[in-house]
């Protein structure tokens, strides 16, 4: 069995091109698809509800702006604007004003959101959820704006096999790029180290690997970066034993990503995700096609080391968000909550 984990959010276009995707994916039978949301809605439930070519679960981020609207972790009235400067903040004592980030910016709870709920998935899927408590493959993680590759059950299948195991401990397998010259000519698999820009896109996480995650996670919480990718390379670079490493597939992308119209760091007006999705469909309707299912792997024996340039992006100084992001991997309320979060706590389990 291969476990695929979709994070949702409200995108009822990318998704429903990202489990065409699935649809056609060779093998897609045997896998169980996780569909994790922070935000519920019949149109997305409908989707998923329609799927009869694998086994989907949805499971729902208790702790969303759409069940906290007006108070943490979504928005108060009481706090900050998030570009207020620091000064007038506190001369006018909004409810966040001690906690401006790196560049002396407040929270944005819709950013802040995305950070918390990747790690509430991935906590309660690995630690708390019966279906997969005895799985020790690799969960594949994949966002509502990817769109897969067919034989990409195929592909991971080889290396789980014959390159690198769910046992293996000091990486995460990249099935995605955002390289634009993908020929799919070579079945050679490079080792290189983790870099957000390169390598978040259709991760593969081992039982094992995120173990050692999880020891680095109250360094994630605290580093200033709303971006769950940022904040991972940094303690995959400061924490992770031996540096956290990716298995990567030079010039041979099994994901793509669809969210390039309107996605969270892009908005482009003349733009359609349908059409993005066609032309991908149409490489692999060619010559493409003939070079997919390879039939072997083969790792590279250096290790491809490039310029590790860490930038932090802030938006992520507010303790409540901190402190629910301790809670979530601590299994337990942090103490802050309780004084700046009581209706938090009161009304949503952690789990």
């Amino acid at each position: 069995m291969w476990c695929f984990f979709v994070q949702v959010h409200n995108r009822s276009i990318e998704l429903s091109l990202l489990i065409e995707s699935l649809r056609r994916t060779k093998g897609i039978e045997t896998a169980l698809v996780i569909f994790s949301h922070d935000f519920y809605s019949d149109e997305l439930n409908s989707l998923i509800g329609s799927i009869r070519f694998t086994r989907t679960v949805q499971i729902f981020y208790p702790h969303s702006m759409q069940i906290f609207p007006d108070t943490f972790p979504g928005t108060d009235p009481r706090d900050c604007d998030s570009r207020i400067k620091p000064a007038e903040a506190r001369n006018i004592e909004c409810l966040n004003a001690r906690w401006p980030d790196t560049f002396q910016h407040y929270r944005e709870s819709r950013f802040t959101q995305i950070k918390n709920h990747w790690l509430w998935k991935i906590e309660f899927v690995m630690n708390h959820f019966y279906p997969t408590k005895y799985y020790e493959g690799y969960f594949i993680l994949l966002e509502e704006d990817h769109f897969v590759v067919e034989d990409i059950l195929h592909v991971s299948e080889l290396i789980s096999k014959n390159v690198w195991s769910p046992l293996k401990t000091d990486g995460i397998i990249a099935l995605g790029s955002y390289d634009k010259d993908s020929n799919y000519l070579s079945n050679v698999v490079a080792l290189t180290y983790w870099l957000a820009p390169k390598h978040n896109m259709g991760m593969a996480v081992s039982r094992v690997v995120w173990k050692n995650i999880e020891q680095c996670l109250n360094l994630f919480c605290f580093y200033d970066d709303y971006n769950w990718d940022w904040s991972l390379q940094y303690i995959g670079q400061n924490c992770f034993p031996g540096k956290l490493k990716a298995l990567t597939l030079p010039l041979s992308t099994r994901v793509f990503h669809s969210g390039e119209c309107r996605g969270l760091h892009h908005q482009k007006t003349s733009c359609s995700t349908e059409l993005l999705a066609t032309n991908i469909l149409q490489m692999f309707s060619g010559p493409l096609l003939t070079r997919l299912y390879p039939t072997s792997l083969h790792l590279s024996k250096k290790i491809h080391t490039e310029n590790i340039r860490q930038r932090v992006n802030g938006g992520w100084s507010d303790e409540r968000d901190r402190s629910l992001c301790q809670s979530l991997f601590s299994n337990k309320w942090n103490k802050v909550l309780t004084h700046w979060a009581p209706k938090l706590i009161e009304y949503s389990p952690i789990y």
